[in-house]
Formats: structure tokens, C-alpha cells, sequence
């Protein structure tokens, strides 16, 4: 048996790899010539105390490791643990919302039945993934509008899989409210249509009230049910039209991209809804990217009433994030528009590098200011070459969702910014290349990091 440095002594024989060992105990010949040792003294402290500093450290160290696993064990268990739910009515007269939940800081998660300014009842919209909550959270929706005494629901199961006969049969006028099947489904919505021809025709409806009560139709599992044709152009016309008449639709669904090949106009229409929860992770980011694909798109680059306008380019193999600063003449060739930018920015342009094309987009092209670090991106859109403050550059994403994750996350590092709602706008036109837009009614603030500024207003005028 070895002991010590008997255990490498000839190591390096075997390995091909020269062992080199420092320290004032090291033999000569381990000791390279051309490296002088310090001389350092010997600590103040004597073996025992450091024997009982050692004890001591290694006595608090159980402790401190044990606090931090019970501290990420009660973090683990308010994440895992249910939403609270408040056994007494939760309607709020003042702004026309309940509370579904609550969530694990103990703020109440709201929902809004009805508009107190215009009467209008808000739609609705319930995505996730399986054994999410999203039955549940329908259910909240259900009971608290019946039990504010200003709503008749229309349960509608057409999978018969929720046993709503049993659950809601108590909480209806009529028994015939309760659809357990597609056939029933059918029935409940064609009369909420014809509804809402009578209610446009007497123009007596007004805020949802005990005596003219307004109307919600709530559907679990609707994904099979708005594959269906006559159901999808039922809902639609609940969704569009019903709602200023006090008629409202609640959907539970699954998987929203396979239902908009089937119902791609529907799905448009219950993306648009005020109310929308998403019990899956990145639920913000996906509600926010099936928004912006299937929402209304985005015909200008510029916005009015604006303080800020972001704009996010993204596909698979680059993506970027800034601010709009500009936007230079349509017809200028891209060396005008180059030419342009510093006479735009004036004393912010700083010392601009010479321009680089944009890799896999012919109409883009980025520079650095040498001085203050800002990187620039010129890109052709049909308004013009629009002059962005890029913030952040990435090798791209695979997803629109993920791709406003890293998009938001980037701005929100270096601003504190209350982002509206991203819309596909125009981009260059370079195939896959998609540009999505989002603007603050608010001035963001600057956290003060290097090259993040944030510009004024662009003109909505010709450069």
C-alpha cells in the first residue's frame, strides 16, 4: 500500500501529463525553477482554535443547509398547494368582477362578469394543460355568477364527462339549460342567438340587473364541439354580438391551434376576450403569442397615443428587441438611409461603426456606436427604414411564445415598462421573419444599465 505523494510519484509515466506540485513540502524536482514560492506566515491562530473555528463551522453548517431545504420545501408546497377559494359570495358591485382564486402571495385572481361603465358581459376564455384547473376555474365562473343574482347560466357539457346535470341543477330556472350532450349544445346556443335578435329589437338591455338578468352560457371541453361547424358559427355570434346585449360566452379549451383549423374565425374572436387564464407553464407568454396569432394585425409601424413602441423580429435563426426611433423615407436606397441615421440622431448617434448586413434578411443591416455601445438596426418595412434601438440580439427562438418570453425579459431587465398587447406588424418581407409590436401608454424608466435609454416619440410624419 501507497500513502501520500507515494500515490502520484510516477502518475505521470502512465498519463501523459506532467504532475507539477506547489507548496514549501513539494521535493525539488516537483518544484519548477523559474517559480519563487512566497514566504507565508504561519497563522495567528493555534491549532486548537482552529480546530474549535472548524467545529463550529461545521456544527452550523447542518443548520444553515436544513434551513434553506425547509425554506425551498414551504416555496415547493404554496406553488403545489390549491387556490383558495372563499366560501361567501365574492361579486364586487364597484367593478363588475369576482374572485376565482387566490393566488399564492394571497392576492385575489379576478374575473370580470360585466363592464359597470357600458353593462356589456365579458367573455371568456380557459386554456391548459390536463389536470390544470381549468374545470375548476369554470365552475368558480358558474357558481359566483349565479349566486350574484344578475345572471342565468347555461351550463354545457357535450362530453358528458363533468356530470353537470348533478352539479348544476340546483343553479338553473330550467333543467333544459344543462346541455350533456353536441345535440343540446346545439339547442342552448341557437336560443341564445335568437336572444339576441329580441334583445336587439326591444333595446331595453342595460347593465345585468335581478329583475332583466343577463345571460352566461359557460362550456367544458369545448374543443370537439367547436370543430363543429353550426356550433362554431353559433359562438362566434355570442361572442361578437351577444355581449352588448348581456350575453356571454365562457369556453374551457384544450389545444387552441388545432381548434383554429377547424375555426380559425372562432378562435380569433376567444382570443380577443377580456378574460383569459392559461393553467400551463409560460401561460402568459402562450396566451400572449396565440394573441398575436390569431389577433388583429398591425397595419402601421407607428402608433398614435403612444409613449414607446417596441418591436421584437424573430424566427428560428436571429432575433432582436428595441425601441423605434425612427423611421427614414420609404424610396431612400439603404445607403441614403445609412446616410440618414446619423443626421437624424444627431449628438446620440456618438461614433457609429461601419454598417453590417444582416445575416438571412437582405432589407436589414446593424451598427454599433463605438462610444456608447448602442447597437442600431435599420430595417425596410412598406412605412419606410425603420431606425431601431436594439436592446437585446439572439440566435433566434422556436416558438412566438418563446419568443416573447426573451423579448419581454430583456426589456424588463433593463426598464420598468407596462408592455400592451404584441401584434404581428409589418416586416421586412423576408421569408419566416415576423415582427411583433407592442406599445406603452406610459414613459418606461431607464434601471440605469449602459445603452438603455429610452427615446422619445417618433413623428408619425414623412423622416
Amino acid at each position: 500500500m501507497r500513502e501520500g505523494s507515494a500515490v502520484f510519484s510516477n502518475l505521470d509515466e502512465y498519463s501523459g501529463v506532467e504532475l507539477r506540485v506547489f507548496g514549501n513540502d513539494a521535493p525539488p524536482i516537483r518544484v519548477p525553477p523559474e517559480v519563487a514560492l512566497p514566504n507565508i506566515p504561519a497563522p495567528a491562530t493555534s491549532p486548537s482554535s482552529r480546530s474549535q473555528d472548524t467545529a463550529t463551522r461545521d456544527k452550523s453548517a447542518p443548520k444553515a443547509i436544513r434551513k434553506e431545504i425547509e425554506a425551498a420545501r414551504e416555496e415547493r408546497r404554496k406553488l403545489e398547494e390549491p387556490l383558495s377559494y372563499p366560501a361567501e359570495p365574492t361579486y364586487d358591485a364597484n367593478n363588475g368582477t369576482i374572485t376565482i382564486g387566490m393566488y399564492s402571495d394571497g392576492a385575489p385572481s379576478r374575473w370580470y362578469l360585466h363592464s359597470v361603465e357600458s353593462g356589456r358581459v365579458e367573455h371568456g376564455l380557459i386554456i391548459g394543460d390536463e389536470g390544470g384547473g381549468k374545470s375548476n376555474a369554470l365552475r368558480v365562473v358558474i357558481l359566483e355568477a349565479a349566486r350574484s343574482q344578475l345572471f342565468q347560466v347555461f351550463p354545457a357539457d357535450p362530453s358528458n364527462s363533468n356530470q353537470f346535470s348533478a352539479k348544476w341543477s340546483k343553479a338553473v330556472r330550467d333543467k333544459r339549460q344543462i346541455a350533456t350532450n353536441l345535440s343540446g349544445t346545439i339547442r342552448n346556443l341557437e336560443l341564445l342567438n335568437r336572444d339576441i335578435d329580441r334583445r336587439n329589437e326591444s333595446r331595453s338591455h342595460g347593465s345585468p340587473t335581478r329583475s332583466n338578468p343577463g345571460i352566461i352560457f359557460a362550456i367544458d371541453d369545448a374543443d370537439e364541439a367547436f370543430a363543429n361547424a353550426r356550433v362554431a358559427v353559433l359562438a362566434e355570434r355570442i361572442i361578437r354580438d351577444g355581449g352588448e346585449v348581456g350575453i356571454g360566452l365562457v369556453a374551457v379549451v384544450r389545444d387552441v391551434e388545432k381548434l383554429a383549423v377547424h375555426s380559425r374565425g372562432l378562435v380569433g374572436d376567444l382570443i380577443g376576450v377580456r378574460n383569459k387564464i392559461a393553467f400551463m407553464p409560460k401561460g402568459h407568454y402562450i396566451l400572449a403569442a396565440l394573441s398575436a396569432t390569431y389577433g388583429p394585425r398591425r397595419g402601421t409601424v407607428l402608433s398614435k397615443a403612444v409613449k414607446a413602441t417596441y418591436v421584437l423580429h424573430w424566427n428560428d435563426v436571429q432575433s432582436t428587441v428595441g425601441q423605434v426611433v425612427g423611421i427614414a423615407p420609404r424610396h431612400y436606397s439603404s445607403d441614403e438611409a445609412k446616410m440618414w441615421v446619423p443626421r437624424y440622431l444627431g449628438e446620440n448617434a456618438g461614433s457609429l461603426i461601419e454598417w453590417q448586413g444582416v445575416e438571412g434578411d437582405r432589407r436589414s443591416w446593424w451598427t454599433i456606436d463605438a462610444i456608447s455601445a448602442r447597437q442600431w438596426y435599420l430595417r425596410w418595412t412598406r412605412d419606410g427604414w425603420t431606425l431601431i434601438n436594439v436592446y437585446s440580439a439572439g440566435s433566434g427562438e422556436t416558438s412566438c411564445a418563446d419568443a416573447i418570453a426573451w423579448a419581454e425579459t430583456a426589456l424588463e431587465y433593463r426598464f420598468t415598462i407596462s408592455l400592451g398587447r404584441w401584434r404581428i406588424g409589418p416586416s421586412t418581407g423576408e421569408e419566416n421573419l415576423i415582427a411583433l409590436y407592442a406599445d406603452t401608454e406610459n414613459i418606461p424608466l431607464s434601471k440605469g444599465l449602459a445603452a438603455s435609454k429610452v427615446w422619445p416619440t417618433p413623428d408619425l410624419g414623412p423622416a
